[in-house]
């Protein structure tokens, strides 16, 4: 009986490992996640400064509260937190690779990010991440305007 009983409890516990996985390879796929890792992950370590437990979303699949960002020369770094690093590799977007525009819909305002280089992926930030961000931002980091332009 014991036997049995700890067999299910490793079935169970398998499953809902692989569901997890599942579910953030899901998430990688669908927000874009793994095609701008593709262009623009990160190689070595980041030399910026960090803000952790962030929110933004990429294109529109939010991720609250899970986001570490930064800035540094190199440009913008995007990690989210350990429980979603499974297919969520770092990246580093260069300043030069960023176009911004100012949004507000019904719900929120802020700064949107549309990366160059690669197709369809937009980066969203509210009004209060991006005044955090913008302190950690060089004014002399070719690019860099992107976020401090639109104070």
């Amino acid at each position: 009986m014991i036997k049995l009983i700890v067999f299910g409890v490793i079935v169970v516990l398998s499953s809902v490992a692989i569901m997890l996985i599942y579910m953030c390879k899901m998430a990688s796929d669908r927000s874009g996640w793994s095609r701008l890792a593709k262009r623009h992950g990160l190689r070595g370590n980041f030399d910026g400064k960090r803000l952790r437990l962030q929110t933004g979303s990429l294109n529109y699949f939010a991720f609250h509260r899970v986001l570490n960002l930064g800035a540094g020369p190199s440009g913008l770094y995007l990690c989210p937190a350990f429980h979603l690093r499974p297919f969520h590799p770092p990246v580093v977007i260069p300043w030069g690779d960023l176009k911004g525009h100012r949004f507000a819909d019904s719900h929120h305002a802020g700064l949107a990010l549309e990366v160059g280089g690669v197709d369809d992926i937009e980066l969203r930030f509210s009004e209060e991440t991006v005044d955090r961000l913008r302190p950690l931002v060089d004014p002399s980091w070719t690019g860099a305007a992107v976020l401090l332009d639109t104070a």
